[in-house]
């Protein structure tokens, strides 16, 4: 079943992925097909479109995190959205940093990655 999801979840979602490809310091080939196939999930020009707007954005704190996954509230856009994160954060081998965001939204969200 394919979520559609709308402008504002889409740029959470790539909010979420930036913060999760970024725990761990560095960005993997196996991340970045990750990332492609979430845009091709999402849509390309729409995940591209919020991708360029939350280019200039600073780095997430937790409680930026927090604020982010609160402000999903459609259950079937997190579901969607903590399968890809989870995929994304498993691509390379997952390490503590990216664990602890996956944590943090599933019990944000009552949800399991």
């Amino acid at each position: 079943m394919s979520v559609i999801l709308d402008d504002d979840e889409t740029l959470a979602l790539v909010t979420l992925a930036r913060f999760v490809i970024r725990a761990d310091g560095q960005v993997t080939e196996a991340e970045l097909a990750a990332m492609m196939a979430m845009a091709r999930d999402v849509g390309l020009a729409r995940f591209y479109d919020a991708f360029e707007q939350s280019e200039d954005a600073p780095p997430l704190g937790t409680d930026q995190l927090t604020e982010v996954a609160r402000f999903v509230q459609r259950p079937e856009s997190r579901a969607f959205m903590l399968r890809h994160l989870a995929q994304l954060a498993r691509a390379d081998g997952i390490v503590e940093a990216e664990q602890r965001v996956l944590d943090l939204l599933e019990g944000e969200w009552r949800l399991s990655a």
